[in-house]
């Protein structure tokens, strides 16, 4: 499993933080700018970031979604990127590629989730955006995510996260990079419990077989 905090404004400490936690980070991982409100400008940034980092620096990038000769020329350009092509329609034919991304938002995908494991079965998936903390053990059928759950409820929020679906006010004037720390270690918490439980959970399963 991969898990990627992918924001570009991260500070070089916020950086470390996720680094020193296992999560890749920017410019280890690289957005496409699709999901900007204003996506040509996104996608502008993504461009410049690849031909500054690509070689020897990013590890995941996502395709561009919506510009196929762009796309072309990153899979010729990069190969030693792991690419993610984000799947929107679900009549995309996919042997091309080796990473298969699910956008976590239903207004950019015309299948469910159900099809999509269906469709991509034998195919490294990608979830693209998680933010389903009402059903996290959702990560267990993928290969990676992306997500800024640490981040948004640090900095947007100014909460601390303390589990899925779970969040308390922080001490007055505890500093941001301190609230994201402690988000940063307690999703890693929340993730090693999730994926811990389900190997005890196959184990029993598997020994109940026998």
């Amino acid at each position: 499993m991969r898990a990627a905090l992918p924001c570009l404004n991260f500070t070089p400490e916020e950086r470390l933080v996720a680094l020193r936690h296992g999560f890749i980070t920017f410019p280890q991982f690289l957005d496409n700018g699709y999901t900007y409100k204003h996506r040509e400008q996104g996608y502008k940034k993504f461009k410049k970031a690849l031909l500054r980092y690509g070689i020897g620096y990013t590890q995941f990038a996502v395709l561009p979604d919506d510009k196929p000769e762009e796309a072309q020329e990153c899979l010729k350009r990069w190969p030693d990127i792991e690419w993610i092509h984000a799947l929107h329609d679900i009549d995309t034919p996919i042997d091309a590629y080796e990473w298969v991304g699910f956008p976590h938002r239903e207004e950019w995908r015309n299948y469910s989730l159900t099809q999509f494991l269906d469709f991509t079965e034998g195919k490294k998936r990608w979830y693209l955006g998680f933010w389903d903390e009402s059903r996290p053990q959702v990560l267990l059928r993928f290969d990676g995510f992306d997500t800024t759950i640490p981040e948004t409820y640090s900095g947007e929020y100014g909460k601390l996260w303390m589990n899925w679906g779970e969040s308390e006010e922080p001490p007055p004037l505890l500093p941001t990079i301190e609230i994201f720390t402690h988000n940063v270690l307690r999703f890693k918490l929340a993730l090693c419990h999730l994926f811990r439980s389900t190997q005890n959970l196959d184990k029993h399963l598997v020994e109940a077989q026998k």
